[in-house]
């Protein structure tokens, strides 16, 4: 993590010093570590899913797990390498289930209805440094509630032609993330 921090100062030097810019040194600086960590993650989805010789899984546990994250929250890694190392393992634990059992629509729905349930009993989750304001909060939990429901329509529609089971696994992940958010919750106050 450390070469991308690196690699992120000397193009951020290098983009103040070569153009006027409105935006700070750290601010690009930022928005480089961002983007190096986020196409590292990729990659190595990339790389677990080559491994289990699945070439889209990665897609679809990206997009349903994204799709929660998004608006409902969850746990999140202390740090940008934690995160990676986390959600690669949760990614790999994803595609040892996706390889070993058989799933069926009966359980695509089940798995849906589960992680559904979860978020619309939880959401929003908020990041603990930085709070929603109670508009956000009401926009960020309908939001929740939508994206469950057009998941819900998405596996109907999905089932007839691929292969979803990383799709629904990445919306239980999601979903069990935010649980495990509310019980390190519970444990600092305690």
């Amino acid at each position: 993590m450390r070469m991308i921090i690196k690699i992120a100062d000397l193009v951020s030097m290098a983009m103040v010093s070569s153009c006027a810019t409105k935006y700070s040194k750290d601010t690009i600086r930022y928005g480089i570590e961002i983007i190096l960590m986020s196409m590292l993650g990729i990659m190595i989805f990339r790389v677990i899913s080559l491994l289990f010789y699945d070439y889209i899984g990665w897609i679809e546990f990206l997009v349903s797990f994204y799709m929660i994250r998004t608006y409902a929250g969850g746990y999140h890694a202390s740090s940008p390498g934690k995160c990676i190392v986390l959600s690669s393992l949760i990614f790999l634990l994803s595609e040892i289930v996706a390889s070993t059992f058989k799933f069926t629509l009966y359980s695509y729905v089940v798995l849906w209805g589960l992680s559904s349930a979860i978020v619309i009993y939880l959401a929003p989750i908020e990041p603990k440094n930085k709070k929603l304001s109670i508009e956000n909060r009401i926009r960020n939990r309908r939001l929740s509630i939508l994206v469950c429901l057009l998941m819900g329509v998405s596996i109907g529609v999905l089932y007839s032609f691929i292969s979803i089971d990383l799709y629904c696994l990445g919306m239980l992940s999601a979903s069990i993330l935010m649980v495990i958010a509310i019980n390190k919750r519970k444990e600092r106050r305690v």
